[in-house]
């Protein structure tokens, strides 16, 4: 008679305790991945808010190097700003390809947008970006002309051949100058710890361009308090 080999058993499934094991190291890697969510929403604002003003430097100093007026864009793809500027032709048409193109933060429209109210920070308490006593002495005084977004937009932002900041109507090309100063804000999509993360980037009509950041809108503890970003 010869040796049969020996069944096998059918494949054991999880036991309760292993069930158990895995549910308590999911919750314990929970604990850790879920609250690093948070913090990016501010994070993305910052971002943006020092691409932004890099980024306007940057046009100027073409329209300063150049000595010709120019044009900037903000073009909106999914989560991704872009921000060119364009040389001109003599009869006010734009040439191509553009002379800067930056992206704004890589991807951070996940988290953060554009916003154009006046003032940024309409219902997210008293500090409102209007108290910030700094503008006074800079000289801003252009809350209702903000830069927008092309798709969103009037007019476009535009440098003189001097570095000046001009508004550019989109229908006929005309420029006129910007009195003051001109902004534009970042908001977060979500919530810090009370409120959302809101900043403004300023462009004043000497050229000067200078970046605000507050981390959340509704503390005033010090590490919340309005930022000037270097």
């Amino acid at each position: 008679m010869g040796f049969r080999p020996r069944a096998r058993s059918p494949q054991r499934g999880y036991t309760l305790i292993e069930l158990l094991v895995v549910l308590a190291i999911l919750a314990i890697v929970t604990m850790f991945v879920v609250p690093n969510l948070g913090p990016k929403s501010p994070k993305a604002v910052r971002s943006g808010l020092q691409d932004l003003k890099a980024s306007l430097q940057q046009a100027r100093g073409i329209a300063l190097a150049n000595g010709k007026n120019i044009n900037v864009h903000i073009v909106l793809s999914g989560n991704i700003a872009r921000m060119t500027a364009v040389d001109l032709n003599d009869d006010g048409t734009e040439k191509t390809p553009a002379l800067m193109d930056v992206t704004i933060g890589q991807d951070w429209r996940r988290y953060a947008d554009f916003t154009t109210s006046d003032p940024p920070i309409t219902d997210e308490g008293t500090t409102a970006v209007k108290g910030l006593t700094a503008l006074t002495t800079l000289g801003f005084s252009g809350w209702d002309a903000p830069i927008k977004p092309d798709a969103l937009a009037t007019s476009y932002l535009g440098f003189s051949p001097q570095g000046a900041p001009q508004f550019v109507d989109k229908a006929t090309g005309d420029r006129a100058a910007i009195s003051g100063g001109t902004w534009v804000g970042v908001k977060g999509l979500t919530i810090k710890d009370k409120g959302l993360p809101y900043g403004c980037v300023f462009l004043l009509d000497n050229g000067l361009v200078t970046a605000y950041y507050k981390p959340d809108a509704l503390l005033t503890d010090a590490p919340n308090q309005w930022q000037r970003l270097e």
